[in-house]
């Protein structure tokens, strides 16, 4: 299963926590129709969490991936 976007294919099923997001996706519609303030007290808590988990998600993919770029620059240094 996969969306294309711009061109290039995404796999939905290598994302974590794809429910989640969909609830997350969800929920940030849902102010921006209606505004934070008229979420009910639950709905802000759980948005909130959300977006927090997605977001420490998001650093930690970043930080994977930059230090494995840093591993495969300083092996090409080697082999120059």
């Amino acid at each position: 299963m996969g969306a294309k976007s711009s061109g290039k294919e995404i796999h939905t099923e290598e994302f974590p926590y794809r429910e989640d997001m969909e609830r997350l996706v969800n929920l940030l519609l849902k102010m921006i129709f209606i505004g934070f303030d008229e979420l009910e007290m639950q709905e802000r808590v759980e948005a909130i969490e959300l977006f927090g988990e997605k977001l420490r998600y998001g650093v930690s993919e970043v930080y994977n991936r930059l230090a494995s770029l840093e591993e495969r620059v300083e092996m090409l240094e080697k082999n120059l």
